[in-house]
């Protein structure tokens, strides 16, 4: 028997610089952002873009949700493709109940 993967920890978000200082990308800063935003509406991050970023834009085929995302792809891997030949159907339909769950 496998034992499971170990998870990494991320170090703890620290603030090294005075806000606007410095331009730097954020992947902390990202994360607080997107905590503050479920926080205040009340509403799971993929609803609170889909509304009030995509949505306004037009865009209706986008999405910040990875469990819909990864759902229309493996949908579209259980497509048969234009030669006929049938996918990895198992393995496909296997990958899509596991994202689906129980």
């Amino acid at each position: 028997m496998c034992a499971p993967p170990k998870t990494r920890v991320p170090p703890p978000i620290r603030v090294d610089l005075a806000p606007g200082s410095k331009f730097r990308y954020s992947g902390g800063g990202t994360t607080i952002a997107q905590l503050a935003l479920v926080e205040r509406s009340k509403q799971p991050y993929p609803q609170v873009l889909a509304e009030r970023v995509l949505g306004p834009l037009g865009m209706v085929h986008s999405t910040f949700d990875q469990a819909e995302q990864a759902l229309a792809t493996l949908d579209a891997d259980l497509r048969i493709p234009a030669d006929g030949k049938p996918p990895r159907r198992r393995h496909a339909e296997a990958q899509l109940a596991k994202l689906r769950g129980p």
